[in-house]
């Protein structure tokens, strides 16, 4: 018997970086949203469903709503980024 542990960064895909551009912080994604999630986890043939929870950070006192608002508006801004890297 064994002890497994899967890490998970919960970041999205980062920006493509310019190798010659000063960022004040990171090109890294920003992180998920806490929620209720499921994933698979293929073992051998079998695919079985695990249910998991990111759980907010306790020092923080943010409403899940306005948690989405800024996911959706991070979304939006990375991905013209995106398009005008």
């Amino acid at each position: 018997m064994g002890l497994h542990c899967f890490l998970w960064d919960m970041r999205y895909t980062g920006w493509p970086g310019v190798a010659t551009a000063y960022m004040e912080g990171s090109f890294l994604g920003h992180k998920e949203v806490s929620n209720e999630y499921t994933a698979r986890i293929k073992k051998g043939d079998a695919l079985p469903k695990v249910s998991f929870r990111i759980a907010a950070y306790p020092l923080y006192e943010v409403l899940r709503e306005d948690h989405q608002e800024m996911h959706v508006s991070k979304m939006k801004t990375e991905a013209n980024l995106i398009d005008i890297s």
